[in-house]
């Protein structure tokens, strides 16, 4: 699986939040 989209919707959650 890809880490990459992980990470980004990990950062995109953190900016949200």
């Amino acid at each position: 699986m890809s880490s990459g989209i992980i990470s980004k919707v990990h950062h995109t959650i953190h900016c949200f939040a």
